[in-house]
């Protein structure tokens, strides 16, 4: 039975919280249960007492601190096999690869399609 996307969480970190982009919005227009957060340790810390079926990591910010949260949450016990999508703007092999390397699942390069969006989220959550 397939899982309902009202009962799916998503855990979308971006540090620009305050600007609702694109692709933030399509998650919700889909009725996804989507929490958006910075990348402040302790909302991480907060966040993860429920844990996502999906995390969406947004980089807009320097490479170190999202590369930091992707080990973190593949080096912590309770959050190393859910699937991550890593968001960039950039189309960088060498950056994919030490993402991919390190564990993510997905990588999406901005600008992309609704429907890849949704694509991408739906193979990563009926994994």
């Amino acid at each position: 039975m397939e899982k309902d996307v009202r009962d799916t969480k998503i855990l979308f970190f971006d540090d620009r919280v305050e600007q609702i982009d694109e692709l933030f919005n399509i998650l919700v227009h889909k009725d996804y249960r989507v929490q958006r957060i910075g990348f402040q340790q302790q909302m991480l810390d907060d966040t993860l007492l429920e844990l996502p079926d999906l995390i969406v990591l947004h980089i807009t910010l320097p490479e170190t601190k999202s590369y930091t949260i992707c080990q973190q949450l593949r080096a912590d016990e309770k959050t190393q096999d859910i699937p991550i999508i890593l968001v960039h703007i950039q189309n960088d092999n060498r950056e994919k690869l030490k993402y991919l390397r390190l564990g993510i699942f997905d990588y999406i390069t901005q600008p992309t399609t609704r429907e890849e969006i949704l694509l991408r989220t739906e193979n990563q959550i009926h994994t």
